[in-house]
This record gives C-alpha cells, sequence and structure tokens, in this order.
C-alpha cells in the first residue's frame, strides 16, 4: 500500500526527478553507488564522472527486470519520473559487527569491521576512520545535488537550481550547523531552491 501511494503520488505531482535515499551495510556488495532504470543511465553515469573528478567516489548499478518492485525500478513505469536509489555505507546496520555503541551510529567505526575487512569480507573499503554520519548524509546530498543538476543539462525543459550543503560542506561545518534552531528566528535549515523537484 505504501509502494501504491508513493507511485500515486509521483504521477499525481507530475514529479521528473525522485530519489530513494538508502543506507547499505558495509558487506553488501553495491555501496557508494546510485541504482538506476536504463531511462536514466546517462544522467547516473554522467554525474558519476563529475563526482569522481571532484575526488568523490560512486558507482553506477542498473536495474534489470528482475529488480521489478524495486523503487528505483518501478517508479521509472511512472512517465516522466527519472528514479535514483543511492547506496551509502552503514557500519551499524551490518550484522557482523562488535558491540553496537555510540561510535558505530555516529562515527561509523567499528573495530571488528576492521578485521573483517582485512580479510576481504566488505563491499566496499573499511579502516579505523569508518564512515561518520557526515560522510553518509554528505554522500546522498551530494549524490542528488549532481544528479539533479546534469538532469538540468539533459533536459532544456527544465530549470533546476540545487542549493545545499555538499559532503564537504559537511564534513567541515558539521551537520548540526545544518539543522533548523528552533530557538532562533533565522534557519540554517537544508533547503531547494524550485526546480520540478
Amino acid at each position: 500500500r505504501v509502494g501504491n501511494a508513493i507511485m500515486t503520488l509521483l504521477e499525481k505531482e507530475d514529479v521528473d526527478l525522485a530519489f530513494d535515499l538508502h543506507e547499505a551495510s558495509i558487506s553488501y556488495p553495491v555501496n557508494n553507488t546510485y541504482i538506476v532504470p536504463s531511462k536514466c543511465e546517462d544522467i547516473a553515469l554522467m554525474s558519476k564522472m563529475m563526482l569522481e573528478a571532484e575526488g568523490i567516489d560512486i558507482g553506477v548499478e542498473f536495474s534489470s527486470e528482475s529488480n521489478k518492485g524495486y523503487s528505483h525500478s518501478n517508479w521509472g513505469d511512472v512517465d516522466g519520473v527519472y528514479p535514483f536509489l543511492i547506496e551509502v555505507p552503514t557500519p551499524f546496520i551490518e550484522r557482523i559487527t562488535g558491540p553496537l555503541t555510540q561510535n558505530t551510529i555516529i562515527k561509523g567505526t567499528d573495530d571488528f569491521l576492521v578485521k573483517v575487512a582485512d580479510k576481504g569480507y566488505t563491499g566496499v573499503p573499511y579502516d579505523e576512520n569508518g564512515y561518520p554520519l557526515e560522510y553518509r548524509v554528505g554522500l546522498h546530498l551530494t549524490a542528488v545535488k549532481k544528479a539533479v543538476e546534469i538532469a538540468g543539462m539533459f533536459n532544456f525543459d527544465l530549470e533546476i537550481i540545487a542549493n545545499w550543503p555538499t559532503i564537504d560542506d559537511i564534513e567541515k561545518n558539521g551537520i548540526g550547523s545544518y539543522i533548523n534552531n528552533q530557538n532562533s528566528s533565522e534557519s540554517s535549515a537544508i533547503y531547494v531552491n524550485h526546480g520540478t523537484f
């Protein structure tokens, strides 16, 4: 029912770009990745190339018929919708971590996962630096922003301006600096300068 409601919303609101932001375990083979149907391949591949030129490692995986039922496959069945699923590595959802601690959740560090990675059992590189929350949120926001910008280049009928913090901003300033302070008259919340997004 939830899936059907999302499909209905995409159609009713005439959505052009739809993003499903996921977190994957460290051992999951598809990570740091755009997952897209064939209609989005050009946008995803160009986004990947542009991000890699900026030093951000991200992959692209293409949906197959066996992916029916997943957002990145079914959302694309709605006329005019370009869907993207983005996976980022998240240690605390891994099944084979050591004790779950605040560091596992916030800093993305886990000593046992370092040993697992040393044995080659992870889908992404993993060391004592882990994958902190700033990296995970920042990668999602940066990957979405780049795809939105590239989609605007590919479709001259859309005027899209994406304006929110990137991974560099978030890693430098911390997530807290972008959260709206309810006790202040000033808002520092993340926002989008309108396209049809």
